[in-house]
């Protein structure tokens, strides 16, 4: 096939430079052919494995931790994907295993990637609305654009539902759910907050109780779409097992327990002593456990993909590979650059989650949170003996009880999936931390220690992406200045189905709907600012992990670990 080089601009602001690329010569195939047939090429890219023309795939995806960028016009939005890498990066095989050429292994710092191919743009505003607005100029029509995961997705969606007479439009840096949103664990959790015990300490008893309610209805909000829209993501509503590996754990446990259940239905949570819980997870390090049976697992990528679909559906139009140069806010308008043009918006929907502090034009976002790295390991396939030898018949979700938590799940191609142990963090605008040996060291070897008659099983993929945390530990959904910008951050990694309720209620706030949602109190809430700098940052992160990671070497000094 004919070959032709390209020159592509990457990162935004400052950061933007150019890199030459190799693209089919023109009218070889369409851009749809293009991307199947690397589709099928690609390296796996994301935390679920996927059956594909019968290749074994990671899923490729965006979480809640997507980041969406969404701006609207009275019913204007232009939605932005979390600024993207190439979708592969990040992304490892063993080195044991053939390697891709051009995927994992590619070296292409695209932090920032904000931009498209504004002809696209262009020729959707176009449609059925008059001559089309040239390089440079401005346009005014009545779009709304949301974008990338699952947030954006979602308020696309239910604004077209809501509004049917708008034009929603769908920016994405990358492909759709690039981000967390196709990175994730696929745990749709009740979990608001990074722990109940210091959501309660923060918040107080009341407002964490409303908080453990609102994540508990995003779960049923996800389970019933899924339901309903009988969507393909995998969803199996198979409960999630809290475990404990030493006796301090365990009395931690206990009090958690105690806490967790004055707070939502005890219907929803039962504590299992050491014999109980090991008859569910078969690993002799396990000593007690929660299980909360309300809860449920999928596959991030499929589901992103198919949230992507049900916006198409809706009548939201989609553009990805899309950039965004700069925000400027005036007393009538939000004016909008992009490569080739600008938009006249009078809202503002911005959901970018971890990549939130790296908006160009709106210095109040640099602050609202911080990113904090995630990584994951998958194993190659167990045997049904395997599986059955693990217990887990139930495929249920685990999470240990340490500070520095783990999380893992059985896919079903009958891979294991393990992540977390170690978040890492970065200073300034750095976005770099995708791909972190030492983590996937330790990661594999937790593995072994939880499963040592497994001990064999070679590790195929691995990766990492960062989620957004802020000081509070609590979701933000918020305004600047005034109700014309909306923007949502601090998923602390359990999004997967709070964020999608997320949407929904952007989505109210957008109709100006008075709702149950739109009243929740997460809503315009007062945020306790990150400090400014790195340094000051960069002490505070060091103090609070060195804590976090002292409090696990003391409870676990009896374990022996490798």
């Amino acid at each position: 096939m004919n070959r032709i080089q390209r020159t592509r601009e990457i990162g935004y602001g400052s950061e933007t430079r150019r890199v030459l690329t190799e693209v089919d010569k023109p009218g070889d195939d369409t851009e749809n052919e293009k991307r199947e047939r690397q589709d099928e090429k690609r390296t796996p890219c994301g935390p679920e494995i996927l059956k594909t023309g019968g290749i074994d795939k990671l899923a490729t995806a965006g979480r809640g931790a997507s980041a969406d960028f969404s701006f609207f016009e009275e019913t204007i939005v232009v939605a932005l994907q979390e600024k993207g890498l190439d979708l592969t990066h990040g992304i490892e095989q063993d080195p044991d295993r053939n390697q891709h050429p051009g995927t994992a292994k590619e070296d292409r710092d695209v932090v920032g990637d904000l931009v498209a191919d504004q002809e696209d743009i262009g020729k959707e505003c176009d449609k059925g609305q008059g001559e089309r607005a040239g390089k440079g100029q401005a346009r005014h029509d009545k779009v709304e654009e949301f974008g990338g995961g699952f947030t954006g997705l979602t308020v696309a969606r239910e604004t077209r539902r809501d509004n049917p007479h708008l034009k929603v439009m769908v920016l994405e840096a990358e492909d759709i759910g690039f981000g967390a949103s196709g990175r994730n664990g696929g745990f749709s959790m009740a979990q608001f907050g990074l722990e109940p015990e210091i959501t309660v300490l923060r918040w107080g008893e009341e407002k964490a109780k409303q908080g453990q309610a609102y994540a508990l209805k995003g779960v049923e909000y996800v389970r019933n779409l899924i339901e309903q829209e009988n969507l393909d993501s995998d969803y199996e509503h198979s409960g999630m097992l809290r475990i404990a590996y030493s006796d301090s754990q365990v009395k931690r446990l206990r009090k958690t327990f105690k806490l967790i259940t004055s707070l939502a239905p005890t219907a929803n949570y039962q504590f299992l002593e050491c014999s109980a819980a090991q008859a569910m997870l078969n690993s002799t390090q396990v000593q007690a456990a929660i299980l909360e049976p309300s809860v449920g697992i999928l596959d991030p990528c499929k589901h992103v993909r198919e949230l992507k679909r049900l916006a198409q559906n809706a009548g939201a139009t989609l553009h990805e590979n899309t950039k965004v140069l700069d925000i400027n806010t005036t007393e009538h308008a939000i004016k909008v650059s992009t490569q080739n043009a600008s938009i006249n918006t009078k809202k503002l929907v911005i959901a970018t989650n971890a990549w939130t502090h790296k908006i160009p034009g709106l210095k109040k976002l640099r602050n609202r949170q911080h990113p904090a790295w995630s990584h994951q390991v998958v194993t190659e396939p167990l045997t049904k003996q395997e599986l059955k030898s693990l217990g887990n018949q139930e495929r249920f979700s685990v999470l240990d009880n340490r500070q520095m938590f783990h999380y893992m799940r059985v896919t079903q191609c009958g891979r294991i999936t393990i992540g977390g142990g170690n978040g890492k963090c970065q200073y300034g605008d750095a976005m770099s931390l995708w791909h972190e040996e030492k983590v996937w060291k330790k990661l594999e070897e937790h593995f072994r220690w939880l499963f040592p008659d497994l001990h064999h099983k070679k590790i195929e993929f691995k990766w990492g992406g960062p989620v957004s945390v802020n000081l509070d530990m609590a979701p933000e959904i918020g305004f600047i200045n005034d109700e014309r910008i909306i923007y949502s951050t601090g998923c602390l990694g359990h999004g997967v189905s709070s964020t999608q309720l997320n949407g929904r209620l952007i989505a109210d706030l957008i109709a100006g709907n008075d709702s149950e949602l739109s009243k929740f109190w997460i809503v315009n809430r007062k945020a306790i600012p990150t400090p400014p700098g790195s340094l000051l940052k960069y002490m505070g992160i060091k103090m609070i992990t060195t804590v976090l990671k002292s409090i696990d070497k003391f409870e676990e000094r009896n374990l022996v670990k490798p």
